[in-house]
């Protein structure tokens, strides 16, 4: 995985400045449909919520390869999709069943704290089931 880092590293490196202004509306895109909030998100990516506010509006010309991949993995989405367009925008939703599809589209609207419960149940559905 070192490696891989260090390859995406000297891509952002060489090419993030000129597709700033793809990369804020594409983080605040995917940002949008994860329904997080510019504040839990910047706290999921180790950068202020100020750095990310201007990421978003173009007005950042930096950010470093490490939180742009936490980033990425808060988002469900590719790093090279979030700097240059390219791979997968978020995961593959036409995988998931339809049942699937109705849990995720009714989590993504629940609060931060009613998403905490329904992973604390989940689990706990999950190890009785194991049991």
């Amino acid at each position: 995985m070192h490696s891989s880092r260090s390859r995406f590293a000297a891509r952002l490196n060489s090419g993030v400045r000129t597709h700033i202004m793809q990369l804020g509306d594409r983080i605040k895109s995917a940002r949008e449909r994860a329904c997080l909030s510019q504040a839990e998100l910047a706290s999921q990516s180790g950068i202020t919520q100020q750095s990310l506010s201007n990421l978003e509006r173009g007005k950042s010309r930096s950010l470093n390869g490490d939180a742009l991949l936490q980033m990425a993995r808060a988002l469900g989405c590719s790093p090279d999709w979030l700097v240059y367009g390219d791979g997968a925008s978020s995961s593959d939703s036409a995988a998931l069943r339809e049942d699937e599809q109705l849990l995720l589209s009714i989590f993504r609207g629940l609060g931060r704290e009613e998403k905490r419960l329904v992973v604390r149940l989940l689990r706990g559905l999950t190890a009785a089931s194991e049991s």
